[in-house]
């Protein structure tokens, strides 16, 4: 297996992880507080999230071996937590969560002191990997990552163990690909170097929020889950292809173009959100509220959503490989993604608040109540903000770190992976059995707890069979 194909797979299980450690743990915190109807003090484990501005105390870098050692630890959270307790599961979710914002701006300042100047699409590429298995473990799982799950849970070890045998050589042939340039100067101000922090920053949050579990989408839309997730397959799908056979050192190109795009997909984001919020009203004598239906407007909205949602790739292989190239010192990517981990964390707790303001201060209650897509129009505007210090920088084709055949290979994975996806969705349908003719109906209320028990444990099955 080829160096770069090995890279892509590596780097794919660690952005894979990453999303699952973040989903464990605001769905840990989010459990507790619907079973306390309060904010449970286990939300303190957040400041793992913090963890980037350790990076102002390491001037010279970290090393491979710390680099390598680092990546191993987040493997295991991932493989541990899944077989915790909520509570314990939460806090070592926030820890491999924070191990990542740690090492993630360390390994940008590494390949930038090696020439790794074509790693934006290999970047780029790992990350649609990562979406493509998150979906589909999901699709398996009935909307929850099926990796969470009985003896399912095996899966995350054994790609963190693959992952983990893989990862030193990866780390490790970084080191010896190219000649050492620690002593040219930093091209980034601290500036630049904040702006490219929060659009990385913004791209795992728009992935988090959605794009990682299209059922997010349709619960949105009301729309069909198995035409959703078509039209997103086929994007993405085609998009990876595109990325597969286009010409070298193309990628660097795409400035002017996927800022423009990122500009109509924020739009087509928010607008998607905004028509499909019901503003319940506070007084009861405007009850009951009719469906409004879905309108032309609306389906046109979603259809452009789906369409251009990979232009978040783009970006994040951009502001990536624009990280890189322009090498700015660790202290200011210590600053830099510390800041964006902040701006992370208030928009996660926003995300949740926008649903759960009943939980909060009353006089908190008008910032968030019917926020929801405010959310999304404020993470976007700051990912297309990002992008405008983003600048044209050919890369030579012996600077590629990742050439056409194993594109290829990875384009072929992606495409089989959907596949699954598309397969899970017909095999898995419910199929229920027509109900018996009744002269009455009875209606029962059941508070689901976001799928909890009372003993703080998922109860999805139990409350199934209930």
């Amino acid at each position: 297996m080829k160096r770069g194909l090995q890279a892509v797979l590596v780097y794919s299980v660690l952005f894979l992880f990453f999303i699952q450690l973040i989903t464990d743990f605001i769905a840990g915190i989010y459990g507790y507080g619907v079973l306390g109807t309060e904010i449970p003090v286990e939300i303190a484990a957040i400041v793992f999230f913090l963890s980037p501005f350790l990076l102002l105390f390491f001037k010279r870098g970290l090393g491979t071996t710390t680099l390598i050692v680092l990546g191993e630890l987040v493997l295991a959270c991932r493989v541990i937590e899944v077989w915790l307790p909520i509570r314990f599961q939460l806090l070592v979710a926030g820890l491999g969560a924070g191990l990542f914002l740690f090492l993630f701006p360390a390994l940008l300042w590494h390949l930038g002191r090696r020439k790794g100047l074509g790693v934006g699409r290999l970047l780029a590429t790992s990350l649609v990997l990562s979406v493509a298995a998150s979906v589909l473990f999901r699709t398996l799982g009935s909307t929850i990552d099926i990796t969470n799950a009985g003896w399912f849970r095996v899966i995350a070890a054994v790609i963190a163990i693959g992952a983990g045998l893989l990862l030193p050589r990866v780390f490790r042939g970084e080191s010896t690909n190219a000649k050492r340039i620690e002593k040219e100067s930093a091209k980034a101000g601290w500036g630049k170097t904040i702006a490219l922090s929060f659009g990385i920053s913004s791209v795992y949050l728009l992935l988090y929020f959605g794009f990682s579990s299209p059922a997010v989408i349709t619960r949105w839309t009301g729309s069909d889950y198995l035409v959703t997730l078509s039209l997103a397959a086929i994007s993405l799908v085609a998009f990876v292809w595109l990325l597969a056979f286009g010409r070298r050192a193309s990628f660097s190109k795409l400035p002017l173009a996927a800022k423009i795009i990122s500009a109509i997909f924020v739009l087509a984001l928010s607008l998607t959100l905004a028509v499909n919020q019901a503003a319940l009203p506070i007084d009861p004598n405007a009850y009951p509220l009719l469906d409004p239906g879905v309108s032309r407007f609306r389906n046109t909205a979603l259809f452009a959503l789906l369409l251009l949602y990979p232009v978040l790739f783009i970006d994040f292989g951009l502001l990536t490989g624009e990280t890189v190239r322009t090498r700015p010192s660790m202290r200011m990517l210590g600053l830099g993604f510390g800041l964006s981990s902040v701006f992370m964390v208030i928009m996660i707790l926003a995300n949740v608040f926008t649903s759960t303001w009943s939980y909060i201060e009353p006089v908190l209650e008008p910032l968030f109540r019917y926020r929801y897509w405010q959310v999304f129009l404020l993470v976007g505007v700051v990912l297309t903000a990002s992008m405008l210090v983003v600048r044209f920088a050919p890369v030579s084709p012996q600077a590629e770190s990742l050439d056409r055949r194993a594109r290829k290979a990875v384009a072929g994975l992606v495409t089989a992976l959907y596949f699954c996806v598309i397969a899970a969705i017909l095999i898995l349908e419910p199929k229920p059995a027509e109900p018996a003719r009744v002269d009455s109906l009875v209606v029962a209320g059941f508070n689901l707890q976001q799928g909890y028990g009372q003993d703080g444990q998922r109860s999805h099955v139990e409350q199934c069979e209930l």
